[in-house]
């Protein structure tokens, strides 16, 4: 659905950061241009540059003393709306929103549960998780894969916070409440997002309490337990920090998972490669994280004069960091344009650079490697059986609905 007419519009015109249709069916071909010909562009109507090309895009992020997130990460918050903060806990402080060096003590609280070593302990549990989901496909039956694939980020979340897995349809439900805020919502709808979240810290709190009377390897126990000197989390800042892991651990890995499948079973020959070589598993995961970008791009704002190619930016001016045009860039990637699970091309921005490079990155191509492999065991092939439905969204690349035969 590109529009034809596109490339003949100046990028004045072509450029339109807040509209949901253009990032999902023009921004391919108006960021390509923008690369060759204002790699760093001014978008007048948000008063916001915006980066398309990687090292630029990378550049901005490695440097939080020019570029603050304190003001808002999203593109409407260059709109004029104030940083989305009423679903979280009073007092609790979101860690997308803090500049070092608050953000670095606060992600030090988290970091053990994402080491290496802790996802490592968790993978054969992340394998039954996938060999679960992939169980309830019926061979040779027209299934959406979209519902199915969303099951597994939600069950590794459940078990990475020490949450019963018999309430898997209360977190889906919450965390889909999240995921609307993918979308350009008016102030009504806004609040009534909000709403949904106020029995969610209603039941984290009570997870909190039940975790401290049975405390167990999980995040959970691992947040309210006592730390190192006596001091503790506050209650709020747990509760903020449990609703940010099971949102973000949910909607962009849901879009990796159906999205990774829906690009092989179009792509014949690389699953063919895949079936004849399984260890271009995680070169797969790799390359669908570059070609979906599940995460478009987010937003920093400027605190003190820079530039970024000459150009001049200004204290109070955004810029956006277009992660989905980085991944593209043609200075950095052969062959951008082209979906192949036999190159190595790990160093995609899908996950962000520096301070606020993702946390659970190692979760998310855990889960991504685990239910290609179980899928890659069961079937032989992978057929889409109808066009999928895209998410329609200015912040998510992604499906509604994916009808998919695998034999």
């Amino acid at each position: 659905m590109t529009t034809v007419t596109a490339a003949l519009r100046t990028l004045d015109e072509a450029v339109r950061l807040n509209d949901p249709h253009f990032h999902t069916y023009e921004a391919a071909e108006v960021f390509a241009r923008l690369r060759r010909e204002d790699p760093v562009h001014h978008h007048t109507p948000l008063d916001t540059w915006v980066l398309s090309r990687y090292d630029d895009v990378r550049h901005a992020s490695r440097h939080p003393e020019d570029f603050s997130v304190a003001h808002g990460i999203r593109l409407d918050n260059a709109a004029g709306q104030p940083p989305a903060s009423g679903m979280f806990a009073d007092g609790g402080e979101f860690l997308a929103y803090t500049d070092p060096p608050r953000h670095t003590e606060l992600r030090k609280v988290l970091a053990p549960a994402f080491t290496a070593r802790a996802v490592a302990a968790r993978e054969a549990r992340i394998r039954d998780i996938a060999v679960s989901v992939v169980d309830r496909v019926e061979p040779g039956a027209v299934v959406d894969w979209v519902p199915l694939a969303a099951q597994m980020p939600i069950l590794v979340m459940l078990d990475l916070l020490g949450l019963p897995a018999t309430d898997v349809d209360d977190v889906r439900r919450w965390s889909d409440g999240m995921e609307r805020l993918s979308y350009p919502l008016r102030p009504g709808e806004l609040q009534e997002v909000y709403a949904q979240f106020a029995p969610l810290g209603d039941y984290l709190r009570e997870q909190m309490r039940r975790k401290r009377a049975h405390p167990g390897d999980d995040l959970t126990s691992l947040l309210v337990a006592p730390r190192e000197g006596g001091t503790v989390v506050t209650e709020a800042n747990v509760v903020t920090f449990l609703q940010t892991v099971l949102g973000a651990g949910n909607d962009t890995t849901r879009s990796l998972l159906s999205g990774m499948v829906v690009e092989l079973a179009r792509r014949p020959d690389q699953l063919a490669a895949l079936r004849a070589d399984p260890g271009l598993v995680d070169r797969a995961v790799e390359e669908a994280l570059r070609w979906i970008t599940p995460a478009r791009g987010f937003v920093r704002t400027v605190v003190r004069p820079t530039e970024i190619r000459g150009v001049a930016l200004r204290p109070g001016q955004r810029v956006y960091l277009a992660y989905d045009s980085a991944n593209r860039d043609e200075e950095v990637f052969a062959d951008p344009d082209v979906f192949d699970v036999t190159v190595p091309r790990r160093q995609h921005a899908s996950f962000g650079f520096g301070t606020h490079v993702c946390i659970g990155a190692a979760y998310a191509r855990k889960e991504a490697a685990a239910l290609l492999s179980a899928l890659l065991r069961r079937f032989t092939t992978f057929e889409l059986a109808g066009e999928p439905e895209r998410v329609v969204a200015v912040l998510r690349e992604g499906y509604l609905g994916a009808p998919v035969m695998f034999r």
